[in-house]
Parts: structure tokens; sequence; C-alpha cells
């Protein structure tokens, strides 16, 4: 079992507490629960969004939006509309026409495209 320094400063002050002792810096240690409970929102594990800001970014167009790919056959069909844009790159250098944003499976292989003007 692993422990937090706050739950280590806690077991240290009641072990000292019945052996009639007093830990230099208790005082600070029992005000730490008091300021951690009142530091904000709670820290979120990776992969997890707020809701509010993952409904933002489904609302927003993307470059992924103007990517279609269909498959006819032993032909894989990509539309993309190239009078759209969506904005500069992380550069700044180039401008998103479309982007499949990562790897996508095809059914034979896997596709990633980043097409930029």
């Amino acid at each position: 079992m692993t422990m937090t320094n706050v739950q280590r400063d806690q077991v240290l002050m009641a072990m000292a507490q019945q052996l009639g002792m007093e830990l230099p810096g208790a005082e600070k240690a029992a005000e730490k629960p008091k300021q951690a409970a009142n530091k904000g929102p709670e820290r979120q594990t990776p992969g997890q969004q707020p809701q509010k800001k993952a409904q933002q970014q489904q609302e927003k167009a993307s470059p992924q939006d103007n990517v279609s790919i269909k498959r006819q056959g032993d032909k894989l069909i990509i539309t993309i509309d190239e009078t759209k844009d969506y904005g500069p790159t992380k550069s700044g250098k180039s401008n998103y026409i479309a982007s499949t944003l990562g790897f996508i499976d095809t059914g034979i292989g896997r596709l990633n495209i980043n097409y930029v003007k």
C-alpha cells in the first residue's frame, strides 16, 4: 500500500500523540489536508477531458471533416474539397486543407493524410 505524504504525516502525528510527544512542524502538517481540499478541481487522468471542452471540439469544424474515403472493389476512393481552408498548421507556414488526424484503418492497411497548401 502506498501512502501520500499527508497520510504519512497524519500517522506520525497520531503515533506521537499516543506516546505523549510533539513533532516539530506538527501544526503545518495538520493544516495540509485543509489546503489540499481547497485547491480547486481534481486532476484528471490522461485521456479525460471536461465535458464542455469535448463538446466544443466536436462542434468545431476540423480538417478531418473534409476527407471522404470509400472502397469500390479493389480501389480506395479519397475525396477532398480543395476549396476549404481549416487554418494554419502548428508551424504557421501552411494551411490545412484536409487531414485524417492520424492513421485510419482501411481494412488492408493504414492511411494517414495531411493535405496542406
